[in-house]
């Protein structure tokens, strides 16, 4: 039982009746839209319809009096139905009873027959609601009744319909979730009343001599009509849509039909809705006369097509798997073993953290963090992590416990319980009841499961971080002086638990480069850019096309700045679920208009962009070598391999010279920007967009002046007679080498050829080095080609905080050229 069980009933009662109540205790909240909820609201609007006819009618016979007693009696019998299932589950005395095991089972054969009855029931319960006038809808004699007596009677009456139609949903298929049913309910809803409609319209069609009114009431068939078509595709949504497909490009497809469909017919229905309003109150005679019943059931079917597009959204909903939080992370408070830590926890979790190391990429999000030398520009290191488990104490305490409780079983059984113990507790997670969504997107995941299974726990890799025990603070206690050792051992003790628990909770580390005011007319090129940035860019009065702008990635070098550092059966699955997380800590804390995520294609990140509720844009390809098969080989046998011919000749020839430095002083890093200045300037000539930031003097220096102790980055300057040609950043991110912020002296590089020497260079870094993959970036596609680079398309994924912006900007981003 949940805690929110009542654990005390009244002393009065036995155990046996303590039990069944505590069987059929539901929780608080969910009890107003549980199964029982819905039979016990059928049966109240069904009373209630029952009696109001039986008073006005005074006992007499009407003609919805059989139905309504119909609905009313199959309502009890399925309410104790689900009563005598709820008071079956578990090891009860009704459960075992043989005569309750035959009972069950003949309900199983019954049920279908039932449910065909209760179907017939309702449609006739419709079909005699629309049929006759407003003053024969209550008796079948002359008599008449008050209006308000007919209303509130036909508004019962849809009222329990519905219901009915709800009911006989849960009543087919009771394990689905509430949405399903609700949809499915929807549908037949709106299935019956749209023959009450045609019905209501055919009985009064040949008795009308005006030629305006015939072709109103065709009007309302017709509608009826395609409203039952629609319906019935949504009914057949209903039964394929289950847990399994629901996130499917078809499924997607047929829910996209579906609303597009309702959409255009709901103008269609409140234009019926409004007529049928307008010829009921200007009717002069009876004949012929609208019946009260048309608008009000159009007025429902209405309100039943909002529902059901309300559903579909949700059937589709994209809520991750598990529920993730983000908070800012101060990389530089840590001590060098705590960031050791995340460099071990990184490096574990290799599997999805490609071409990069801990230590490197903790040294590169530390470095940015820290930079405050960009105007208008910061950066923050975010942490991405589940809710913290129960304190380590709590859980010794806890396996203690079931420790001694599975010394008193049989020694097999304890194998096994702890064996299965042990398994369920790691994949905790991933047991919810809608992981089957995300399993087409996670296959890989699926069929190496076993492979997946070998990867450690955090438990068994990060014992080194974990905090002391009691009694090794007492033997290290002893060892100094009491008191003042003491207290600061226990202070030592709480930073460990705490930053123990941020090693086994963390998914992801992610760095976010916020720009305060990102000018959108700089990207627009020509005279039409130049208007737009004197009207509306950042230096005008109404800036409105200057956002807040939020790169989830680094800069320089561009690349994603999400880290892993758990394992999962899912990487897809979590992937979506962080986005997802980013997304919503952005809208309440950093609030920037928009956020962009750049990955590999092929990266198991790229599905799940749409799932976690991103939008996805074409970026600019990159280009990888893959240097693994040219280990401990020379760069001119790799030239072989690859038949890329050398274009270092007329550079050597001119005592060309080759300068890499780990000294980024002040001379260095200005040469750096004065030669990337002078790319800058030509791409503008050119009509070509600038880059999203522009790197200073003081950046370049911060690159190698802090974090930067096993120098994880360097310059590189070529020089032929003593003048500057081109240079270079290079970053060392473990298994991937990477040039950026590129410059070259445009009157002399031709020349030398120089843009093909820095790229042959970084190349001979790489196999000095034996790194696996050089990754040149975007642009200049031919160049990089020739010299052995694959293209890697990039996908750009999109969030934008204002919903309604997202897809607009994916538009936008489609129109452009890359």
């Amino acid at each position: 039982m949940s805690d929110s069980t009542p654990s005390k009933f009244p002393f009065f009662l036995s155990a046996k009746a303590q039990n069944m109540l505590k069987s059929l205790y539901i929780p608080k909240w969910t009890i107003l839209i549980s199964n029982f909820a819905i039979v016990i609201y059928d049966i109240i609007f069904n009373v209630l319809d029952l009696t109001l006819c039986l008073y006005y009618t005074h006992t007499k016979a009407s003609q919805t009096v059989p139905y309504s007693l119909g609905s009313l009696i199959i309502g009890v019998v399925i309410l104790i139905h689900f009563l005598a299932e709820r008071l079956s589950v578990g090891d009860t005395v009704l459960s075992r009873s043989k005569q309750w095991k035959k009972y069950m089972e003949l309900t199983k054969y019954s049920k279908f027959g039932s449910w065909i009855f209760f179907f017939l029931i309702t449609v006739l319960k419709v079909q005699a609601l629309s049929s006759g006038k407003v003053q024969e809808t209550l008796s079948d004699d002359s008599s008449t009744f008050p209006f308000s007596a007919n209303l509130a009677y036909i508004i019962l009456n849809c009222i329990s319909v519905a219901f009915d139609s709800i009911l006989l949903s849960v009543w087919w298929e009771k394990s689905l979730k509430s949405i399903y049913i609700l949809f499915r309910g929807c549908q037949m809803i709106q299935i019956l009343f749209s023959i009450a409609i045609i019905q209501a319209n055919i009985n009064v069609i040949n008795t009308d001599n005006i030629i305006v009114m015939k072709r109103v009431h065709n009007l309302f068939i017709c509608t009826a009509t395609f409203f039952i078509t629609q319906s019935g595709n949504g009914l057949g949504i209903s039964f394929i849509v289950n847990k399994g497909n629901r996130l499917n490009d078809i499924t997607g497809k047929f829910l996209a039909f579906f609303n597009l469909f309702a959409s255009c017919l709901l103008l269609v229905v409140i234009a019926c809705f409004i007529m049928s309003i307008y010829y009921f109150n200007t009717s002069e005679n009876n004949e012929g006369d609208i019946s009260i019943s048309v608008p009000i059931l159009f007025g429902c079917n209405i309100f039943f097509d909002f529902v059901s597009i309300y559903c579909t959204r949700h059937i589709r909903a994209k809520k991750p798997l598990i529920d993730l939080l983000v908070e800012e992370y101060d990389l530089s408070a840590l001590t060098n073993q705590q960031k050791a830590g995340w460099s071990k926890l990184i490096n574990l979790n290799s599997r999805y953290n490609g071409g990069i190391s801990g230590d490197r990429m903790i040294s590169l999000m530390e470095n940015y963090a820290e930079n405050k030398t960009l105007s208008g520009v910061k950066f923050k290191v975010l942490r991405v992590y589940k809710k913290a488990p129960s304190p380590l104490k709590n859980q010794k305490q806890n396996n203690n416990n079931k420790d001694k409780d599975l010394e008193k079983m049989d020694p097999k059984e304890n194998k096994i319980t702890k064996l299965t113990s042990s398994v369920s507790s790691s994949d905790q997670s991933s047991d919810n009841d809608d992981s089957t969504a995300w399993d087409p997107f996670d296959k890989e995941s699926l069929v190496f499961s076993s492979e997946n299974s070998r990867n450690m726990t955090s438990d068994q890799t990060l014992d080194e971080f974990k905090p002391l025990s009691k009694n090794q603070l007492k033997k290290l206690a002893k060892k100094k002086s009491k008191q003042q050792s003491m207290e600061e051992l226990e202070t030592i003790q709480r930073n460990s638990e705490k930053f123990y628990d941020e090693l086994r909770c963390t998914e992801a580390l992610v760095l976010l480069t916020i720009i305060d005011s990102f000018d959108l007319t700089e990207r627009i090129p020509g005279k039409f850019g130049k208007k737009l940035s004197q009207w509306f860019g950042k230096d005008s009065k109404l800036p409105l096309l200057c956002i807040k702008f939020g790169l989830v990635g680094f800069h320089w070098p561009f690349k994603r700045s999400t880290v892993y550092c758990s394992s999962t059966k899912k990487p897809v699955a979590r992937s979506a679920a962080i986005m997802y997380a980013m997304a919503k800590w952005n809208k309440s804390n950093e609030k920037c208009t928009v956020l962009l995520d750049p990955t590999y294609k092929d990266d198991f990140a790229e599905p799940g962009i749409r799932l976690g509720g991103w939008y996805k844009v074409i970026l600019p390809n990159s280009h990888v070598i893959d240097l693994r098969p040219f280990m401990n080989k020379t760069i001119d046998q790799y030239y072989k391999a690859v038949k890329y011919r050398n274009h270092d000749n007329v550079f050597l020839q001119e005592n060309g010279q080759v300068i890499e430095t780990f000294d980024f002083n002040e001379e260095n890093c200005s040469n750096i920007i004065k030669l990337t200045e002078l790319i800058s300037d030509s791409r503008q000539n050119s009509g070509r967009s600038d880059t999203l930031l522009k790197p200073t003097t003081e950046f370049i220096s911060h690159f190698g002046n802090f974090a930067n102790e096993n120098n994880f980055r360097s310059l590189v300057f070529l020089k032929v007679n003593d003048e500057l040609v081109a240079s270079c950043v290079i970053f060392r991110l473990g298994d991937t080498i990477t040039s950026d912020i590129q410059g070259l002296n445009h009157e002399i590089s031709k020349k030398y050829r120089a843009y093909f020497v820095m790229m042959q260079e970084v190349i001979k870094i790489a196999l000095r080095e034996k790194v696996s993959f050089v990754d040149f970036g975007p642009t200049t596609e031919n160049a990089k080609v020739d010299i052995g680079c694959k293209v890697v398309p990039l996908v750009g994924s999109l969030s934008a905080r204002n919903p309604l912006l997202s897809p607009l900007l994916q538009f936008a981003a489609s129109k452009v050229n890359v």
